[in-house]
């Protein structure tokens, strides 16, 4: 199945106008994934904020939303707490 990556940003969507071949939907979530993670790695090399509120949408062929990933659930592991802030 061909699966287009589109990134949803703060702006204007980053278009995939290639897409990927992949075996399934569960290889295509482990891509989105990983797209994700390393665009906000790229984001924290150049000294930028990671772009936590960005979505991966992930399109068929004919358009159709399969599904989307939040960068915000690619940052943090899976079932961890965030930590309480203390000041002073």
């Amino acid at each position: 199945m061909r699966v287009f990556f589109h990134i949803l940003t703060d702006a204007e969507p980053i278009l995939d106008g290639e897409g990927s071949e992949l075996a399934s939907l569960s290889e295509a979530e482990a891509e989105a994934k990983q797209t994700a993670r390393d665009l906000m790695a790229d984001a924290l090399r150049r000294g930028d904020y990671a772009p936590v509120h960005w979505q991966v949408q992930a399109c068929s062929g004919d358009g159709s939303q399969l599904f989307s990933v939040s960068f915000w659930d690619c940052a943090i592991r899976q079932g961890a707490e965030r930590p309480a802030v203390r000041f002073g």
